[in-house]
Order: C-alpha cells, then structure tokens, then sequence
C-alpha cells in the first residue's frame, strides 16, 4: 500500500473550510488542521477495507464531512458522490476536493430524504465487510 500524496498548496483546513485541531508553533502562531477524515480512513483500513479506486459516497458536506472528502481523496477514491440538504454546499466541497485531487471526480447528486431513507433501510450495507465490496 503506498503512501497518500501529500496535500498541494494547503492542507486539510484550507480545503475544508473546517478545523478540529489548534496548538502553537514556535513563534507563537495558530496552526490549525483537521483529523476526522485520517481517523476515518485508518478505521477503513484497520477493519481491511483500503479507499484507493473505490467510488463512495458522502452523506453531508459539513465539518466532518468535508475532512471525510478530503482524506478519501487523498488516499486515492476513484469517485466521490456528495449529497447535502444543501446541495450548494455539496457542490462547493465536490469543487474544492476536485480541485485538490483531482484523480477523485468528486461530484454531486441530489437525493430526496424518502430516497435516502429507502437506500439505508434494508441494512445489509449497514453491517461490516459486504457493504464494501468493490
């Protein structure tokens, strides 16, 4: 498994618009960063699942989720499909993780929550490995 790119020009915070993580450097700036999508990646990989040419989709385009976005796309997502309420907000973060890893094809779909309600309710995607599956 090879290491994930590094981030160009900026890292996780500028392109998710969204910071978990303060502390101070030497001079006594604030550097930011955020974790949520390494630690989700790792959970991936840890339960044997690796994210590199797998298309996923993102519930959400918030905090979490845009760290989620970046972090797939840095380890290597053949696609992400984002879905918001806001479907402003989804396309906003597609843009900027295309823009950062443009290897993802981050796009956006629109769902009506009947739809999403209907795609979760049968729960076999909800149980481990087989949801998975290339």
């Amino acid at each position: 498994m090879s290491a994930p790119t590094p981030p160009p020009n900026g890292t996780a915070v500028k392109i998710c618009g969204a910071c978990n993580a303060v502390r101070r450097d030497g001079s006594g700036h604030l550097i930011g960063d955020m974790f949520d999508g390494e630690g989700f990646v790792a959970g991936l990989r840890q339960s044997g699942h690796d994210v590199r040419g797998r298309r996923i989709f993102v519930a959400g385009a918030g905090g979490a989720a845009s760290g989620i976005a970046f972090a797939l796309g840095r380890h290597g997502a053949a696609a992400l499909t984002l879905h918001n309420r806001g479907e402003a907000r989804a396309a906003a973060l597609a843009a900027r993780v295309q823009a950062a890893w443009p290897a993802s094809h981050a796009h956006t779909i629109w769902l009506l929550y009947d739809s999403v309600f209907a795609l979760l309710a049968p729960a076999p995607c909800l149980a481990p490995p087989p949801c998975f599956s290339a």
